[in-house]
């Protein structure tokens, strides 16, 4: 690891970001419920054990996804193509998860309580005064 790394990458990351929102949007976010929720019963578990468990399958689904796009952008396709993705999976997966889990949703889950907390009272409200 050296510092102009992240001088280079610089050109790199926009590309990157349309890339991980494309396939969030249209692979990861779909199949990451679907496997979530073929886990956990979203109607009987605690809200948090379904959001980790939807976080847990897009990390799943976009680790390898995003780490096959920056084996291309960097290392182009090459005769060792396949070590090459498999050693950014080994490498990139525990970072994501950590981060994800431990760092991404908790601060997420903080801004947005602050940024929509009128909307999350009125939504509580709406759910204890609810009567079918």
């Amino acid at each position: 690891m050296l510092n102009k790394v992240f001088i280079e990458s610089r050109k790199v990351v926009p590309i990157e970001f349309i890339f991980a929102f494309l396939l969030q949007i249209f692979i990861a976010g779909p199949l990451s419920l679907k496997i979530a929720f073929s886990i956990v019963n979203p109607r009987e578990e605690k809200p948090y054990i379904v959001t980790t468990a939807i976080i847990c399958s897009t990390i799943i689904l976009m680790c390898p996804m995003m780490s096959f796009v920056a084996t291309i952008l960097y290392n182009g396709i090459t005769p060792e193509f396949l070590a090459q993705w498999m050693q950014k999976i080994v490498f990139n997966f525990p970072f994501a998860f950590f981060s994800q889990l431990f760092f991404i949703q908790p601060l997420v889950r903080f801004l947005f309580g602050i940024i929509f907390k009128k909307q999350l009272r009125k939504a509580r409200e709406h759910a204890v005064n609810y009567q079918p």
